[in-house]
């Protein structure tokens, strides 16, 4: 399909493509070993091909279309191509839920402990995807081939898959599917952006204390698992806020100020200018124009 109003997609503070991006596809010739080391947490789907998947202690395990696999943030992954392949990634660090009945927490709670003779398992846990899955997976690649390439779509999307695995799934096949990433990192996570998500005006200092943590400490930790300084996350954070109510409220730019607790419209367009680029009101302007 073309994609309409390209140079507002394009210049949108949510447009967001490459490696970097929620989600993303790698295509990989046959023949080809590709060793790939992934900041986030991953699920990754086989959308053609036929490939051998191994990380940490994980051996080599033969995948192929329709198979689901996952992969832990920080790990050295090697994947051999036995045919010409495409992968589907989507990367997990946005809010994660499955619905308001069940939630990754529960999943750590119901999560077994591994016996001493579990502890060098070597077998990757695959899901077949059904075909609620497989649609949902042939959108998506249709959404990147057109260049629909947008986090605040591919969030609303990786919450919708969420979805689709609690509902097709039994709970034990999710518990030993997400097994590897259920670690005291991912929990770490977990509660900093349910704190976020609670009171956005948090600081640093009140995320350390509810987390029970120090300062120094938790920004060490906060940086090992984000990937980034706490100051900037945060800062990221108040920007899709300010981008999303500038576009999708007829408020005036002081009241946004106070709305999002800058200490004057000035201070408020300054801090436009540095994460978009723009003042507010060319950035209203645009969307206004279409």
């Amino acid at each position: 399909m073309k994609l309409l109003y390209i140079n507002e997609h394009l210049s949108c503070f949510n447009y967001s493509s490459g490696e970097d991006s929620l989600i993303n596809s790698l295509n990989i010739k046959k023949g080809d070993v590709v060793d790939k080391r992934f900041k986030n947490n991953c699920i990754v789907f086989v959308v053609d091909g036929i490939l051998t998947f191994s990380y940490d202690s994980y051996a080599a395990s033969f995948v192929k279309k329709g198979n689901i696999i996952i992969c832990p943030a920080n790990v050295k992954c090697k994947i051999f191509a036995a045919t010409d392949s495409t992968l589907l990634i989507i990367q997990l660090n946005a809010d994660l839920t499955f619905c308001d009945n069940f939630s990754f927490e529960t999943l750590v709670k119901k999560k077994k402990k591994r016996r001493k003779n579990e502890l060098n398992q070597t077998c990757l846990h695959i899901l077949e995807a059904n075909m609620a899955i497989s649609h949902f997976v042939d959108m998506l690649i249709m959404y990147l081939h057109d260049g629909l390439c947008c986090t605040y779509l591919y969030k609303m999307k990786i919450k919708e898959m969420l979805f689709f695995f609690n509902a097709f799934y039994t709970k034990e096949e999710q518990k030993t599917f997400f097994a590897p990433i259920l670690n005291s990192d991912f929990i770490f996570s977990l509660k900093v952006n349910s704190i976020y998500n609670e009171d956005a005006s948090t600081t640093v200092g009140k995320m350390a204390d509810m987390m029970g943590y120090s300062l120094s400490g938790f920004g060490k930790k906060f940086k090992k698992v984000f990937s980034m300084h706490v100051n900037k996350w945060l800062q990221n954070k108040k920007a899709q806020s300010v981008y999303h109510d500038i576009n999708c409220t007829t408020k005036t730019f002081s009241e946004l100020a106070y709305d999002h607790n800058f200490s004057s419209p000035a201070h408020f367009s300054f801090f436009c200018k540095k994460m978009f680029d723009e003042a507010p009101g060319n950035i209203r302007k645009k969307n206004m124009l279409g």
